[in-house]
């Protein structure tokens, strides 16, 4: 029942709605027709001036660029980061070479000290990392074709003792350092004699008398290499109960970051 009666009111309001709508076109009709058709050119008008602002904002948003394709600006965005990778690669290279250079003049003031004692020598890279290289030892850059010869001695840029050439094949070497654990070498410690052994890392050790005249500081040198130092003394510790006083020396060089040694006979 109640179905059966809305649909005549439904049918009866939708032909109210079109007879109004009628109603107001023919109105319109009337008027522009009365007014000589100035309804028309009203409408007219304002169309086109909506058409004209519309034509001009979308001009306005071309010609600024904000439509640009999202490919075009990704390709910018992916040049831009490359051009600021190549930059910051370009300022890296640039401070290893400096590094680089600064030890190489390093190098230099060692080859001029080393004149004055009238042997050849030549100054090598280092190629291997000490903590990748086995215990104690590393490699250089320079062999039997650049006359590096078993045991060479190898020199930091401050003319201390690191090593020496176990092995020189064609193009590189290993080079064993004076320090490496069981190693152990007759030197002067002031004016005391003293047996240095290697405790590995560039630190070492010797036993003296109880109250020679060592601190802290004093350098360590090897007659069997050529009067070099090859080690300062780091500390001393006395036990009074003992007669010798235990002196702890290290290479005032670090070893993990050498990048070029000198290399000069024996």
């Amino acid at each position: 029942m109640s179905a059966g009666a809305g649909s005549p009111r439904g049918s009866s309001g939708g032909r109210r709605r079109l007879l109004a709508a009628s109603l107001i076109a023919v109105m319109l009709l009337a008027i522009n027709f009365l007014t000589g058709g100035r309804i028309h050119e009203i409408a007219r008008a304002a169309g086109g001036s909506l058409w004209s602002a519309g034509n001009g904002i979308g001009k306005t948003i071309e010609s600024s660029g904000l439509l640009r394709s999202r490919r075009a600006l990704e390709a910018e965005n992916t040049a831009l980061k490359n051009q600021l990778a190549s930059s910051e690669e370009r300022a890296a290279a640039y401070q290893v070479l400096l590094a680089e250079n600064a030890t190489l003049r390093e190098m230099l003031n060692v080859v001029e000290k080393e004149r004055t004692r009238v042997s050849d020598g030549l100054t090598a890279p280092v190629v291997s990392s000490l903590r990748a290289s086995p215990y104690g030892t590393f490699q250089i850059g320079a062999g039997s074709r650049d006359s590096v010869s078993a045991g060479d001695l190898v020199l930091s840029s401050e003319n201390f003792v690191i090593g020496t050439v176990a092995d020189a094949g064609a193009r590189n070497s290993l080079v064993s350092q004076i320090f490496s654990a069981g190693m152990s070498s007759e030197s002067l410690i002031g004016d005391v004699a003293a047996t240095v052994e290697g405790q590995g890392g560039g630190n070492a050790r010797a036993s003296v008398p109880r109250g020679s005249l060592i601190r802290a500081g004093d350098p360590v040198i090897a007659p069997s290499f050529g009067g070099r130092a090859i080690g300062i003394v780091g500390d001393i510790k006395n036990d009074p109960e003992e007669a010798y006083s235990r002196v702890y020396i290290r290479l005032p060089v670090n070893l993990h970051e050498l990048q070029f040694v000198y290399v000069v006979k024996q």
